[in-house]
């Protein structure tokens, strides 16, 4: 994988698109049929703080704009609790929370107004007077045939031949035949296209730079009206502090981030995890904003952070109006934080239940085994969490005495984007942040040297959490800067690919492979991978056909062209997140805090892609046998660990009465001043063969994306049917009858682009997304899969099918999953909404006559829509998809009406027996007919409710499970849709000890939600944390495309997106009552636990009768 994947797991913060509309699955598919590989975040890992109302902070698979191998499954080495992820759409929110307001730098807060009310307009059309992004520089050199000119080649003139001429491309790029230098291209290296702000940014760099030290004063303004906008200052404030202005007028929103120059690895003996303990004090308010959660809560802001091996990130992102009050808050937290003991012994109790959760994590033994080996030092080795022991010891006046010592202005790396007035924005920013007293960090440096590994160390772990064997292994990686790096970097791409197209695709006796090299780290890093091994794989093949493949390229065994293929593969990765703006906010605070300034990314982009075949056979010497370290990981179900009794009391309270100055701007938020929106409605038409098209132009950034769904719901009244969809798609994604498995990823790779399949709730989508300049490329590419099926022979499907049993694993062994598919059965039994995956047996059973049965029946343009988004010409998408689309043929199915759901009486829990489980899930649940789509007057208000009791920082759950408590790491509540239903689904996850007392607090919140009215505070929390969550989600185009994706899919009106924030408005606090008190109805709310049940099942039978039941579905005795 590319080596900058060390930042990707910071990058997911941006809001998406769950919470607006409907999207997701009915039951959490336990596996995405193209699953993007996830391996080390982090050489050391990284931690968040546990924000994530629904999901675990700072957690996920890493985020790759690069194309994921098919299939691509990876190990995480995090020490993060299992990810929490209630859909399978790509929206679900970390949490969100709104407001507007001021903390000034003296002793008063107050009030205050919006920026601005000017009307921003969405999407920006082309010739539109609203700011528009600049036009980026030539594209990738001397890698595709066309270069830049690609899409326009396609997309002028007569386009009869586009699909003719769009394959030759591909299979010309693909194979890297001849090589045409670009006629407008100077360069010769492989670069892509720099993002345009980034651009704009680092041409005015040098100079900022250089002013802003020597005077700490802004700089005088420009007399030249000739000169480009300003778009990036740079300032040092006077007690030392390091800030950047980034603007972007193309965007909705505000990003603050601060890096701290402290880490995992700065942490002494005696003192493990307190740059992460430190980071969950952050958020626990200060002197005059009592709970920072309940006002963040008010606000609607995202805000996160994660502790890293060698920094501390933290980000809030707002819509734009509210950035003075998150750079208030900011600046309060890093003047006024409150550490108190009561704070200190409640955060002991979550940072506890986080890391129970991280040694529930399959493959977590294995990474600390690891790491363990390749390092000697243990500053270098993976313990950010710290130990148990030490965590315990932790007081207030030791964590006084950290904060005080590390969190110094002078340590402190600020970087603000987005749409901002820059001289506005640099007024606040000396006002507030100017005002933190200065210090200088008295904390010495931490020797981190370690020795180059002399030998071959090798290790095995039993796993009682992990459902398959995995080799994990590692070495010392070059220092970040040399030459030797990004040849490494280049050759963890190549080496990975090899293995995959080895183990994977030929031999099918692996289910994925990882690499990964850290980017912007700390020296030493690793260079870790892993091979998580399907049947019949031994540990002995496994490191034969590494060793064997690290042998092919050190002696040069590459063409050319794969080499330049994986440059491009790199360095158009790294391009992708500078041009994303929330990526790049992240990448340039990454590289403040490590001293670099961020013209130091462009030049990385310059190094990987000058990298030589001579340097990548001297990176794999490196590489070689001694100086590898290996643990093979085998599950084992009876190497369960047993957790230790909590020793904390469960009466310690925080005083967090809110302030006047903080109870004043709680009120002022129940009026917030939004920025208006001027929508724009979606251009709908339809193709010969019955296929519906949405196109919406957005020319704020150069992409496209492209969703094709198949409307499973008007087809497959079976449940059967859809649980073997999934499967179908990712055969029709794997291969086709023009092309095998490696070329389809050689032409994707090609043209910079990536297509996955997903199951949503009454729908398969295949989701895209290319350069703009590459539409034609990537929609014949979608088209080849849907209109050329692959004829599978029984003996190949067979090994796809061990595959896909293999990668099922995976999900039945995670807890998210299990719970989730527990509580939908129990609700509504067979019903086709309820469908999980398939079984073995169902899938031993499917034949290739079904196989093409199912292509021909379910996957037809007639029962399909084709959502593009982005930088593209409706009018020819009008002209040319006809012919690009024209072999596709309709199989004029009639539809099909789904069942009645009936739901079933509750009357028991349901208890998933986990043995030796670390922690437990509870989830609630409930069911409606009729609630999932948007015209139901339930909707809405089901939204809202569902953000009250657990989804935001200001929820029931979340301020008395986590806040009062100190019982949960984090809790959830979402609203899961489907045409028929709609599930409104909560919970948290606990210690097993803790189970009794969390469930007790949680119908006691559930009655208050269907005795009682909301409060105006829970109301206004709410409704903001919604409505900002839709306008930041405006941000991000694929966003957009997913909006209308799931309207269109739900039969509704595609002008009902832009009424989104005005139906939240709306939402009384009647209405929240009403549909709480009918979901919400004992014999209505299905319980379900996951956990150990022999520890459980006597404390949860005071609730309930106990139905106890096995990983795999089958009850217990």
């Amino acid at each position: 994988m590319a080596p900058f994947k060390a930042t990707l797991a910071v990058l997911q913060a941006a809001v998406l698109v769950c919470a607006s509309f409907p999207c997701g699955a009915l039951w959490a598919a336990d596996i995405r049929v193209v699953t993007p590989e996830v391996s080390p975040i982090q050489s050391q890992g990284s931690v968040g703080a546990g924000l994530g109302a629904g999901t675990q902070a700072g957690f996920g698979p890493a985020i790759s704009l690069a194309a994921p191998l098919p299939g691509q499954i990876g190990l995480l080495p995090s020490v993060l609790a299992p990810n929490v992820v209630l859909q399978t759409a790509p929206g679900v929110q970390p949490g969100v929370a709104v407001g507007q307001g001021n903390l000034s730098s003296g002793q008063v807060l107050k009030p205050v107004v919006s920026q601005s009310k000017t009307a921003a307009v969405l999407p920006v059309t082309p010739g539109a007077s609203a700011p528009q992004a600049e036009e980026k520089p030539s594209a990738l050199k001397g890698l595709l045939q066309h270069g830049p000119q690609a899409g326009k080649l396609a997309q002028a003139g007569d386009l009869g031949e586009a699909r003719g001429s769009a394959e030759s491309n591909f299979l010309k790029a693909a194979a890297l035949g001849e090589t045409v230098t670009p006629q407008d291209a100077a360069e010769t290296a492989i670069l892509p296209r720099i993002g345009a702000i980034f651009k704009n940014f680092l041409r005015r760099n040098k100079d900022s730079k250089t002013d802003a030290k020597k005077t700490g004063e802004p700089p005088a303004p420009v007399e030249n009206s000739a000169v480009p906008e300003e778009r990036y200052r740079e300032l040092v404030l006077p007690n030392g502090m390091h800030v950047q202005l980034l603007r972007n007028p193309s965007l909705f929103t505000a990003t603050v981030a601060v890096g701290y120059d402290v880490g995992g690895r700065d942490d002494t003996p005696g003192q493990t995890g307190y740059a992460h303990f430190t980071e969950h004090l952050m958020f626990q308010g200060t002197r005059r904003v009592k709970n920072w959660f309940r006002m963040m809560g008010a606000m609607g802001g995202n805000t996160n952070a994660w502790t890293y091996a060698d920094h501390t990130l933290y980000v809030n992102t707002v819509p734009v109006n509210l950035l003075e009050l998150a750079l208030s808050l900011e600046a309060e937290r890093m003047a006024n934080l409150d550490i108190s003991p009561e704070k200190v012994e409640r955060e002991k109790r979550v940072i506890l239940e986080e890391k129970a959760g991280s040694e529930n994590a399959p493959f977590e033994s294995g990474w600390n085994k690891l790491f363990g080996l390749m390092f000697r030092n243990p500053s270098n080795q993976r313990n950010v969490l710290g130990t148990e022991e030490d965590i315990r010891s932790a007081t207030a006046e030791k964590m006084k005495k950290y904060f005080e010592s590390h969190y110094t202005p002078d340590k402190a790396k600020v970087v603000i984007s987005g749409n901002i007035d820059l001289d506005q924005t640099e007024g606040w920013v000396r006002q507030l942040m100017g005002a933190v007293p200065a210090r200088q960090s008295p904390a010495p440096t931490r020797d981190l040297s370690e020795p180059d590994p002399v030998k071959t160390k090798t290790a095995k772990v039993k796993d009682a959490y992990a459902s398959q064997t995995a080799l994990l292994f590692g070495w010392k990686g070059p220092a970040y800067g040399t030459k030797d790096y990004y040849a490494a970097g280049i050759l963890a791409e190549m080496l990975q690919e090899r293995l995959h197209q080895k183990l994977v695709y030929g031999q099918k006796k692996a289910v994925g492979v990882s690499m990964n090299l850290p980017y912007l780290e700390r020296d030493p890093a690793a260079m870790t991978g892993s091979i998580l091994f399907s049947g019949g794989m031994t540990e002995a093949e496994a490191v034969a056909a590494l060793e064997a493949e690290i042998e092919a390229l050190r002696t040069g065994q590459f063409s050319e062209e794969d080499l330049r293929r994986q440059i491009a593969k790199v360095v158009q990765s790294l391009d992708n997140q500078l041009g994303d703006p929330y990526s790049a906010t992240m990448l340039l605070t990454q590289a403040a805090v490590r001293g670099l300034p961020g013209a130091k990314l462009e030049e990385d982009l310059r190094l990987w892609s000058q990298v030589s075949a001579a340097d990548i056979r001297k990176a794999a010497e490196l590489f070689a046998a001694k100086g590898r370290s290996t643990v093979l990981v085998q599950p084992d179900a009876e190497q369960r660990k047993q957790a230790k009794p909590f020793e904390h009391r469960y009466d310690v309270r925080v005083d967090e009465a809110p302030t006047p100055e903080e109870a004043r701007i709680l009120e002022s938020l129940g009026s917030v001043d939004w920025v208006p929106v001027k929508y724009r409605a979606p251009e709908e038409f339809t193709l010969p063969n019955g296929l519906k098209v949405v196109v919406m132009p957005d020319n704020r950034r150069s992409t496209v994306y492209a969703k094709l769904a198949f409307r499973l719901g008007a087809t497959a009244a079976n449940a059967d049917i859809r649980r073997k969809a999934p499967f179908v798609a990712n055969l029709l994604r794997l291969r086709t009858a023009k092309h095998s498995e490696l070329e389809m990823e050689s032409l994707l790779a090609a043209i910079g682009g990536w297509i996955q399949t997903g199951q949503k709730f009454d729908h398969v989508v295949f989701d895209g997304n290319a350069p703009a300049e590459q539409a034609a490329s990537l929609l014949t590419v979608l088209s080849d899969m849907v209109s050329h099926p692959y004829d599978w022979t029984e003996e190949e499907l067979a090994n796809w099918k061990n595959w896909w049993k293999e990668s099922l694993k995976s999900g039945k062994s995670d807890p998210t999953s299990a719970s989730h598919l527990r509580a939908i059965i129990d609700l509504l039994g067979d019903h086709p909404s309820a469908q999980g995956s398939l079984t073995p047996e169902a899938l031993d059973a499917l034949t290739t006559k079904e196989l093409a049965q199912l292509a021909r029946t379910h996957f037809s343009p007639d029962n399909a829509v084709l959502v593009v988004a982005g930088d593209i010409s409706p009018e020819w998408l009008k002209n040319e998809l006809p012919k690009l689309f024209e072999e596709w043929q309709p199989a004029r199915q009639p539809g099909s009406q789904s069942p009645k759901a009936e739901v079933k009486e509750q009357k028991t829990i349901s208890l998933v027996d986990r043995p030796g489980s670390e922690q437990a899930i509870i989830r609630v649940s409930a069911v409606k007919e009729g609630a999932g789509t948007v015209s139901s007057p339930d909707f809405f208000p089901l939204q809202v409710a569902s953000h009250i009791m657990g989804s935001g920082w200001a929820s029931k759950l979340f301020q008395v499970a986590r806040q009062a408590m100190g019982a949960a790491y984090n809790t959830f509540s979402q609203v899961v849709t489907d045409p028929s239903v709609a599930m409104w689904t909560f919970g948290l996850f606990t210690r097993q000890e803790k189970v009794e007392p969390a469930l007790k607090a949680l119908m006691g919140q559930i009655a208050e939600m269907r005795d009682t009215r909301p409060s105006a505070l829970d109301l206004t929390s709410a409704r903001n944390s919604l409505i900002a969550s839709f306008l930041m989600s405006l941000d991000y185009i694929g966003s957009i495309a997913d909006h209308l994706l799931g309207l269109e899919l739900l039969g509704e009106p595609l002008a009902q997106w832009g009424l989104y924030p005005q139906k939240v408005s709306e939402v009384t606090g009647e209405a929240v009552q009403r549909v709480s008190r009918e979901l919400l109805a004992p014999s209505k709310l299905a319980l379900t636990v996951v956990g150990d049940a022999k520890k459980l099942a006597d404390g949860l039978a005071k609730e309930r009768p106990i139905q106890v039941f096995d990983q795999d579905g089958n009850p217990k005795k």
